[in-house]
């Protein structure tokens, strides 16, 4: 059995699968976010070049800001048009709590047991192209009549723990960048 999800945890063998089964049951955290978002909330001013750095690096592969980045994930060159700072600053946090239903991942079980975890890009009667983190530039075709299990994921394509390598001060500087559309 082959398993393509980054977030899919440990299977059990025995017994038949369920795609419901592979999702954790609580996310682990590496550091307190809440103390970081009342950091975060409190903070109302950011390095922006900071902040480019940290969307170049670990956001860019995914969204888009300005003429930067790929279109896998929202655009966020318009964020601050359609969010609040406390909004896009939880969104940073906790990437699974809201997820807009255009960007709410699948997971799919075909019927030789691998399990695949993205967005779908394409659809149609034949099969289903789903674009996943760990390969956005190739895209994986799935034949409907392999398909064995389909669901909706609860998990976004974003991952937790996105930020931990990253400062207070650097996250400020990636909101206040965001907010600012890229300029």
């Amino acid at each position: 059995m082959r398993i393509y999800p980054n977030f899919i945890a440990t299977l059990s063998l025995a017994g038949a699968l369920s795609i419901s089964a592979t999702l954790p049951t609580a996310a682990t955290q590496t550091r307190d976010r809440d103390a970081l978002q009342k950091t975060l909330l409190a903070t109302t001013t950011g390095d922006k070049a900071a902040g480019r750095a940290i969307f170049d690096k670990v956001c860019a592969s995914c969204h888009k800001l300005g003429d930067a980045g790929k279109e896998i994930g929202p655009d966020l060159t318009t964020i601050a048009a359609t969010r609040k700072r406390p909004e896009i600053i939880e969104s940073l946090l906790w990437p699974s709590r809201v997820i807009a239903d255009q960007y709410q991942p699948v997971l799919i079980q075909t019927k030789d047991g691998d399990i695949f975890s993205g967005l779908v890009m394409k659809e149609n009667a034949r099969a289903v192209t789903l674009v996943t983190a760990e390969h956005p530039e190739t895209p994986v075709e799935i034949l409907k009549s392999k398909i064995q299990e389909r669901q909706k994921s609860t998990v976004s394509a974003m991952p937790e723990n996105l930020l931990d390598a990253y400062t207070p001060d650097q996250i400020a500087g990636l909101i206040a960048l965001l907010l600012s559309g890229g300029k």
